[in-house]
């Protein structure tokens, strides 16, 4: 069974998340299974932070003439932050950041950039530290309408443009993905659904990771499960929990 390991949106981009790597290594180790791995959440700022992505963002603001007129100097200063967004994602990535005056100007880009995208979609609050939407992520309800909403879910326009043609180019037949955070819950559910309703190879969806842990009875209690959207939940290590779920996949046993 092809299979693909997702760490979904919502986390910090510059601390590189080390789970999935271990649990692909082990698999290979221990299991002889071949797995891929994705960090999406990375791809995502890579998506947004992007001269084609901000100037269509920057566009939907531009419609807003309340702003337009009352902030024409400040569009000003982020089209031209637009126009460096490239040397500030290429900066962060190297030692260059680490001097003040430089790492001064980079922060600026990326903060301009942050703001555009927050004020064109409605709700939206991105910050490296985690993703939230209008939504209450406490109320499964609400998770539920978030997943549809494309006027204040980002990740709906990203996952259909850049990860769902992704996943049936590769055919993969398994689907986990790994949440962290809870600021991940309505990026992984927007994926799953999506998952389900686009790529017709995919016969299993489960959720892991340290969160669907410490959520699980509230996960279960809260019917998560009715909407279909994935099949199953992993708990604590996931080299161990992982193994076993592939293993009754792939010889069609119990799980």
């Amino acid at each position: 069974m092809k299979s693909l390991l997702v760490f979904p949106p919502g986390w910090n981009p510059a601390s590189p998340y080390l789970a999935l790597p271990i649990i692909k290594s082990y698999l290979k180790e221990n299991s002889n299974m071949d797995v891929d791995i994705k960090d999406t959440n990375v791809e995502f700022f890579d998506y947004i932070f992007t001269k084609s992505y901000l100037n269509k963002c920057l566009q939907r603001v531009n419609n807003n003439m309340l702003i337009c007129k009352k902030h024409n100097n400040t569009i000003n200063m982020f089209k031209d932050s637009i126009e460096e967004i490239e040397f500030a994602k290429n900066t962060m990535r190297t030692y260059e950041y680490l001097k003040p005056h430089i790492r001064k100007h980079v922060d600026t880009i990326l903060s301009n950039a942050i703001y555009i995208v927050n004020t064109a979609w409605d709700g939206l609050k991105i910050s490296f530290n985690g993703i939230d939407l209008k939504y209450n992520k406490s109320c499964s309800l609400e998770v539920y309408k978030a997943c549809y909403d494309i006027t204040s879910n980002p990740f709906i326009e990203y996952y259909l443009d850049k990860i769902i043609p992704y996943i049936n180019s590769m055919e993969y037949e398994f689907i986990g993905l790994s949440i962290t955070g809870h600021s991940q819950l309505i990026a992984a559910l927007t994926l799953c659904r999506l998952i389900r309703e686009n790529c017709k190879k995919v016969k299993h969806i489960s959720l892991g990771g340290n969160y669907i842990t410490r959520a699980a009875n509230l996960i279960c209690d809260c019917g998560y499960f009715d909407s279909g959207f994935f099949d199953t939940i992993m708990l604590y290590e996931g080299e161990i929990s992982c193994k076993e779920l592939l293993y009754a996949l792939n010889n069609n046993s119990p799980i």
